[in-house]
């Protein structure tokens, strides 16, 4: 697999420094799957692990709903994490930030997180898969990684010749911004990815719902199903059978084998 693009833009930093900052800024679908998973553990997340955390805004939000024993966050944009390093966390929350990439950061404790989140992430990069294991790799043993990925029916688009987005927040685009890749999963194969994690999940939880592209991308998709996931890590991965209890809340055409390009 290519190796994950460094991204040198300051947009990152400058939009995230405002936006997605609060909890009630976050997507549906987010909310739905934090407020499911702190439920079970009275309103805890533990550790938190945020993969692509561009200025921490995640931690904020999630610090305003839930307990949080320890925040780490980790991109690959440098001046992302200079200016998550200048906001910070609430005092109450111990944290850090890490630049680089999750697939060959060294300085993070592997298999300690209680909750590894991976929003926008994961797709927005070349090596997809990678960047999944590292991230379930940074579970521990009952913990859980959640994820957004983008769906369609039948259609998986993982070549950036074919799908990519300008790193550009707003409807103007100059075109010599730097470009990301706009992946798209089909429902199937994301669900493959995921449940062939190693080891093999317990349950996962997962809801998403129909919507347009960004306007900063390029894809012959009219419409993708924006999702996220929540994946438990067994807690005794030797004692399993390898079976996982499946909650899913999603479109009921995101399983037609028959879905059309561009509808």
């Amino acid at each position: 697999m290519p190796k994950n693009i460094v991204y040198e833009t300051p947009e990152i930093a400058r939009f995230y420094a405002h936006h997605r900052v609060q909890w009630e800024a976050l997507y549906p679908s987010e909310q739905w799957v934090f407020e499911r998973i702190a439920a079970a553990d009275g309103g805890s997340l533990g550790r938190v692990l945020d993969v692509g955390c561009a200025v921490g805004g995640l931690g904020r939000a999630l610090a305003q709903r839930f307990t949080l024993s320890e925040y780490v966050g980790i991109d690959i944009n440098r001046q992302a994490i200079d200016a998550a390093r200048a906001a910070g966390l609430p005092a109450e929350v111990p944290h850090r930030y890490v630049a680089g990439d999750i697939v060959t950061a060294q300085d993070l404790h592997r298999g300690a997180f209680d909750t590894v989140a991976s929003l926008g992430c994961a797709d927005w990069n070349t090596d997809m898969t990678g960047i999944l294991a590292a991230c379930w790799a940074a579970v521990r043993p009952g913990g859980r990684f959640i994820v957004s990925l983008r769906l369609h029916p039948a259609r998986s688009l993982l070549d950036m010749a074919e799908s990519f987005q300008y790193v550009a927040f707003g409807d103007a685009i100059a075109g010599d911004e730097e470009i990301a890749p706009y992946s798209v999963l089909a429902t199937r194969h994301a669900l493959g990815l995921l449940s062939g994690l190693d080891p093999h999940p317990a349950q996962m939880l997962g809801r998403g719902y129909w919507g347009r592209p960004s306007a900063t991308a390029r894809t012959p998709l009219a419409r993708v199903i924006f999702c996220v996931f929540a994946v438990e890590k067994p807690a005794d991965p030797d004692g399993t059978d390898g079976g996982c209890l499946y909650t899913l809340s999603l479109p009921a055409d995101a399983w037609a084998d028959d879905g059309e390009l561009g509808t």
